[in-house]
Protein backbone atom coordinates (compact mmCIF):
# COMPACT_ATOMS: atom_id res chain seq x y z
CA UNK A 1 0.00 0.00 0.00
CA UNK A 2 1.70 3.21 -1.35
CA UNK A 3 -1.49 5.42 -0.20
CA UNK A 4 -0.84 8.11 1.94
CA UNK A 5 -3.71 8.53 4.78
CA UNK A 6 -6.15 11.71 4.99
CA UNK A 7 -5.47 14.06 8.35
CA UNK A 8 -8.51 12.60 9.68
CA UNK A 9 -7.47 8.80 8.11
CA UNK A 10 -4.20 9.47 9.57
CA UNK A 11 -5.83 10.18 13.23
CA UNK A 12 -8.06 7.06 13.42
CA UNK A 13 -5.08 5.43 12.42
CA UNK A 14 -2.80 6.37 15.07
CA UNK A 15 -5.94 5.58 17.52
CA UNK A 16 -5.68 2.28 16.11
CA UNK A 17 -1.70 2.32 16.48
CA UNK A 18 -2.39 2.87 20.16
CA UNK A 19 -4.62 1.04 21.15
CA UNK A 20 -3.97 -3.00 22.91
CA UNK A 21 -7.51 -4.24 21.44
CA UNK A 22 -9.76 -3.69 18.35
CA UNK A 23 -11.78 -0.57 18.79
CA UNK A 24 -15.46 0.21 17.44
CA UNK A 25 -16.42 3.84 15.64
CA UNK A 26 -17.62 4.88 19.27
CA UNK A 27 -14.49 4.47 20.71
CA UNK A 28 -12.61 6.39 18.54
CA UNK A 29 -14.76 9.37 19.23
CA UNK A 30 -14.58 8.62 22.78
CA UNK A 31 -10.68 9.13 22.90
CA UNK A 32 -11.04 12.31 20.30
CA UNK A 33 -13.75 14.20 21.31
CA UNK A 34 -12.65 16.45 18.26
CA UNK A 35 -13.75 13.41 15.58
CA UNK A 36 -17.39 13.05 14.54
CA UNK A 37 -19.35 9.50 14.48
CA UNK A 38 -20.10 10.29 10.66
CA UNK A 39 -16.71 11.26 10.02
CA UNK A 40 -16.05 8.20 12.08
CA UNK A 41 -17.32 5.71 9.74
CA UNK A 42 -16.80 7.35 6.47
CA UNK A 43 -13.08 6.38 7.16
CA UNK A 44 -13.43 3.12 8.91
CA UNK A 45 -15.30 2.52 5.87
CA UNK A 46 -12.56 3.65 2.83
CA UNK A 47 -9.72 2.43 5.10
CA UNK A 48 -11.12 -0.99 5.23
CA UNK A 49 -11.46 -0.68 1.42
CA UNK A 50 -8.23 0.16 0.92
CA UNK A 51 -7.12 -2.96 3.33
CA UNK A 52 -5.34 -0.75 5.84
CA UNK A 53 -7.80 -1.81 8.78
CA UNK A 54 -9.81 -4.66 8.48
CA UNK A 55 -13.09 -5.96 10.71
CA UNK A 56 -11.42 -8.42 13.98
CA UNK A 57 -14.92 -8.78 15.26
CA UNK A 58 -18.76 -8.26 15.37
CA UNK A 59 -19.40 -7.04 19.01
CA UNK A 60 -22.34 -5.79 21.02
CA UNK A 61 -21.90 -2.07 22.15
CA UNK A 62 -25.07 -1.69 24.69
CA UNK A 63 -27.75 -3.72 22.49
CA UNK A 64 -26.35 -2.75 19.32
CA UNK A 65 -24.05 -5.03 17.22
CA UNK A 66 -21.07 -3.32 16.00
CA UNK A 67 -18.06 -3.94 13.85
CA UNK A 68 -14.55 -3.52 16.07
CA UNK A 69 -11.55 -2.84 13.45
CA UNK A 70 -7.88 -3.12 14.28
CA UNK A 71 -4.99 -1.99 11.75
CA UNK A 72 -3.52 -4.09 9.44
CA UNK A 73 -0.34 -1.51 8.36
CA UNK A 74 1.56 -0.80 11.16
CA UNK A 75 2.54 2.21 11.58
CA UNK A 76 6.24 1.58 11.33
CA UNK A 77 5.18 0.20 7.87
CA UNK A 78 3.13 3.37 7.03
CA UNK A 79 6.50 5.59 7.81
CA UNK A 80 8.22 3.60 5.49
CA UNK A 81 5.74 3.75 2.71
CA UNK A 82 5.98 7.64 2.65
CA UNK A 83 9.82 7.65 2.84
CA UNK A 84 9.86 5.48 -0.30
CA UNK A 85 7.41 7.33 -2.11
CA UNK A 86 9.48 10.53 -0.96
CA UNK A 87 13.14 9.15 -1.54
CA UNK A 88 12.93 5.78 -3.82
CA UNK A 89 13.84 3.30 -1.06
CA UNK A 90 13.16 1.82 2.55
CA UNK A 91 13.57 3.79 5.33
CA UNK A 92 16.84 2.29 7.46
CA UNK A 93 17.60 2.54 11.00
CA UNK A 94 19.57 5.49 10.79
CA UNK A 95 17.17 7.07 8.57
CA UNK A 96 14.42 6.56 11.20
CA UNK A 97 16.41 7.52 13.95
CA UNK A 98 17.31 11.20 12.16
CA UNK A 99 13.47 11.89 11.09
CA UNK A 100 12.70 10.51 14.97
CA UNK A 101 15.42 13.28 16.50
CA UNK A 102 14.51 15.71 14.06
CA UNK A 103 10.97 15.63 14.91
CA UNK A 104 11.85 15.71 18.64
CA UNK A 105 14.07 18.51 18.15
CA UNK A 106 11.47 20.61 16.19
CA UNK A 107 8.69 19.92 18.99
CA UNK A 108 7.97 23.24 21.32
CA UNK A 109 4.65 21.86 22.92
CA UNK A 110 5.98 19.87 26.14
CA UNK A 111 2.78 17.48 26.19
CA UNK A 112 4.06 16.28 22.84
CA UNK A 113 7.55 15.75 24.33
CA UNK A 114 5.60 14.15 27.38
CA UNK A 115 4.02 11.84 24.49
CA UNK A 116 7.03 10.40 22.96
CA UNK A 117 8.57 9.58 26.35
CA UNK A 118 5.13 7.66 26.90
CA UNK A 119 5.86 5.83 23.77
CA UNK A 120 9.21 5.46 24.97
CA UNK A 121 8.24 4.16 28.23
CA UNK A 122 5.95 1.82 26.61
CA UNK A 123 8.34 0.01 24.29
CA UNK A 124 10.74 -0.47 27.01
CA UNK A 125 8.34 -2.06 28.99
CA UNK A 126 7.08 -4.46 26.26
CA UNK A 127 10.87 -5.31 25.61
CA UNK A 128 11.19 -6.02 29.03
CA UNK A 129 8.17 -8.43 29.24
CA UNK A 130 8.91 -10.03 25.96
CA UNK A 131 12.75 -10.60 27.62
CA UNK A 132 10.63 -12.26 30.34
CA UNK A 133 8.62 -14.60 28.56
CA UNK A 134 11.70 -16.24 26.15
CA UNK A 135 13.39 -16.48 29.46
CA UNK A 136 10.76 -18.08 31.30
CA UNK A 137 9.57 -20.40 27.61
CA UNK A 138 13.77 -21.28 27.44
CA UNK A 139 14.16 -19.44 24.51
CA UNK A 140 17.24 -17.05 23.43
CA UNK A 141 16.22 -13.07 24.53
CA UNK A 142 16.27 -11.20 21.03
CA UNK A 143 19.21 -8.41 21.62
CA UNK A 144 18.79 -5.24 19.57
CA UNK A 145 21.42 -4.41 17.76
CA UNK A 146 23.70 -1.49 17.79
CA UNK A 147 25.56 0.71 15.00
CA UNK A 148 28.19 -0.79 15.38
CA UNK A 149 27.50 -4.46 15.29
CA UNK A 150 25.46 -3.30 12.16
CA UNK A 151 28.89 -1.69 10.51
CA UNK A 152 30.97 -5.06 11.79
CA UNK A 153 28.31 -7.50 10.11
CA UNK A 154 28.83 -5.50 6.97
CA UNK A 155 32.47 -5.04 6.91
CA UNK A 156 32.41 -8.83 7.91
CA UNK A 157 30.71 -9.65 4.66
CA UNK A 158 32.07 -11.11 1.60
CA UNK A 159 32.29 -8.34 -1.52
CA UNK A 160 30.07 -9.34 -4.36
CA UNK A 161 32.02 -9.43 -7.25
CA UNK A 162 29.63 -9.14 -10.45
CA UNK A 163 30.84 -11.50 -13.42
CA UNK A 164 30.99 -9.95 -16.83
CA UNK A 165 29.62 -12.26 -19.80
CA UNK A 166 31.91 -13.13 -22.28
CA UNK A 167 30.49 -10.50 -25.36
CA UNK A 168 29.04 -12.25 -28.43
CA UNK A 169 30.36 -12.07 -31.54
CA UNK A 170 27.97 -10.63 -34.40
CA UNK A 171 28.02 -10.98 -37.91
CA UNK A 172 26.59 -8.31 -40.04
CA UNK A 173 24.27 -9.11 -43.08
CA UNK A 174 26.94 -7.01 -45.65
CA UNK A 175 30.15 -9.30 -44.20
CA UNK A 176 27.58 -12.60 -44.61
CA UNK A 177 26.72 -11.76 -47.90
CA UNK A 178 30.54 -11.07 -48.94
CA UNK A 179 31.86 -14.40 -47.66
CA UNK A 180 32.13 -17.28 -50.48
CA UNK A 181 30.18 -19.97 -49.78
CA UNK A 182 30.15 -23.86 -50.99
CA UNK A 183 28.14 -23.60 -53.74
CA UNK A 184 30.44 -20.75 -55.59
CA UNK A 185 33.21 -22.66 -55.50
CA UNK A 186 31.21 -25.52 -57.80
CA UNK A 187 31.52 -25.77 -61.41
CA UNK A 188 28.52 -25.05 -62.55
CA UNK A 189 26.58 -27.45 -65.50
CA UNK A 190 27.18 -24.98 -68.32
CA UNK A 191 31.08 -24.83 -67.98
CA UNK A 192 31.54 -29.01 -67.54
CA UNK A 193 29.57 -29.45 -70.59
CA UNK A 194 31.87 -27.24 -72.80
Amino acid sequence: MRKQFSDRQLEIMKILWESDKPLIASDFVKRNPDLNINTVQACLRVLTNIKAIEVADIVYSGTVLSRSYIPLISQEEYINNIYHDLFGKDIGRQEMLEIIYSMIRRETKPENLDYWEELVARRRKKLAREAEEAIAAGKPVPKASTKKEETEKKENQPEKVEKKKPAKKRTSVKSAKARPSAADHRPSDNTSAK
